[in-house]
């Protein structure tokens, strides 16, 4: 379980994240709500890819700050924008990114390559694929090692609806063990156990128990 307490975040000169209390829970988790609302700034602060200015987040219990390299190693991270590493191939860039993480396994490599159907371009240059393609790979990366909190900011932004759906039922069987948060404008298209609005920089938990 992710807690957060008194998050504040300052995201421009008249605009800021501030959330009291909330717990997300392991599972299925959609943040929904309109664009500029602070839905990337607080997956930023999920993925501690940022650090709130006030507050503090907790897994099972524990500040993120007193475990910060453990818990970066169990954190799948996918932003919103198609991370261009041009000159690398799929495969290059998957063990640069396994690397980062503490030299996974070439088994955990050939095993997203496999799930996210990228073992035919697996040589291929970035710059030589489609924005869709380039996006999977992104989203493959972020399994690298079974991360036990996948954090992912409008992951299906340029794949192909058949493509789309088959991960989003990859992602919801992934979710029954993990705890998984999508920021996505459409919480309807997802099986969800939990759902979130962001309005103005604040978060409402809107799941029916």
């Amino acid at each position: 379980m992710i807690t957060v307490r008194g998050l504040k975040k300052k995201i421009s000169k008249d605009f800021h994240l501030e959330i009291g209390e909330l717990h997300i829970r392991q599972g299925l988790c959609v943040i929904s709500g309109a664009s500029g609302s602070g839905k990337s700034t607080f997956l930023e602060l999920v993925a501690s890819a940022s650090d709130p200015d006030e507050g503090e987040l907790l897994w099972n219990g524990i500040p993120y700050k007193q475990h910060l390299g453990v818990l970066r190693s169990q954190i799948g991270y996918v932003p919103s924008e198609v991370i261009a590493y041009e000159e690398m191939t799929t495969e290059q860039l998957l063990r640069y990114m396994a690397g980062l993480k503490g030299n996974l396994s070439t088994q955990s490599i050939e095993s997203v390559l496999t799930l996210f159907r990228l073992v035919d371009i697996r040589r291929r240059r970035m710059n030589s694929l489609s924005v869709g393609i380039q996006r999977r790979i992104i989203l493959a990366q972020a399994f690298l090692g079974a991360p036990s909190i996948m954090v992912m900011d409008e992951p299906l932004k340029h794949v192909d609806p058949f493509e789309a759906e088959r991960l989003r039922t990859l992602f919801a069987l992934y979710a029954r063990r993990n705890t998984m948060i999508i920021a996505d404008d459409d919480p309807n298209a997802w099986i969800t156990n939990q759902h979130l609005t962001m309005e103005s920089g604040k978060l409402y938990d809107n799941t029916t128990y």
